[in-house]
């Protein structure tokens, strides 16, 4: 992440590109009231193999709100939308895409028709957190989010295995809430000195490990 601009972010995650899925993000601190603020971003994730494209663009949005000196609160929305495109070869694709299935067998069932790997869809996804400032090095995080809505607009490729996304776009019949598919909640604490910062913590998800990403953290300012 590189601070372009004033209040202006920008990066990308490196981990993804050496997979093949090119990205790149940009927040911006639009607001600042006194105890409030409010914060708009967007990202981007692309794969292309041969024919085949896979896309990810989002925007979002948080509010933060100092309620006291040391407590803040801050609640945020992000939209996505997802869709694929083209037959790609199977064994070239992230195995995270593929659900570790055999490549062979993945193949063999949608080679019949280009119009299977088609795929549209759109989430939106609530997320809370609050911390509490204990000094200058330690603060308390808990955070918590889910996606609340999802639409398929067109399915032929069934959606990856990543986060719950298979499921909650399953839902067809609406009888289950993404909810339930999709939660994060988790508890960490966080150690903030000169350069660095340091999140160790722990949590529950419907998808085994997914909690990770959210109460787990490491970056060092230059």
């Amino acid at each position: 992440t590189l601070g372009a601009l004033p209040r202006t972010q920008i990066g990308t995650v490196p981990a993804l590109n050496f997979m093949g899925i090119y990205n790149g993000h940009i927040k911006v601190n639009a607001l600042r009231l006194g105890p409030y603020a409010l914060g708009v971003g967007a990202n981007h994730y692309r794969l292309q193999i041969g024919d085949f494209v896979g896309a990810h663009t989002g925007v979002s949005l948080i509010q933060s709100v100092q309620i006291m000196k040391p407590w803040g609160l801050h609640v945020g929305a992000r939209f996505a939308d997802l869709s694929s495109s083209g037959v790609p070869d199977v064994s070239s694709l992230p195995s995270a895409l593929t659900g570790n299935a055999d490549p062979d067998l993945v193949q063999e069932r949608l080679n019949e028709t280009e119009d299977s790997w088609r795929f549209h869809g759109q989430t939106l996804t609530l997320t809370m957190a609050t911390d509490i400032r204990f000094n200058r090095r330690d603060s308390l995080l808990l955070q918590g989010g889910a996606t609340v809505w999802a639409k398929l607009v067109e399915r032929g490729f069934e959606a990856p295995p990543i986060l719950g996304l298979d499921e909650t776009f399953n839902l067809e019949t609406g009888s289950r809430s993404p909810i339930a598919e999709t939660y994060v909640a988790s508890a960490a604490w966080q150690f903030s000195w000169r350069k660095v910062d340091l999140r160790v913590g722990a949590g529950i998800s419907n998808v085994p490990g997914a909690w990770l990403l959210q109460s787990t953290d490491l970056s060092y300012r230059f």
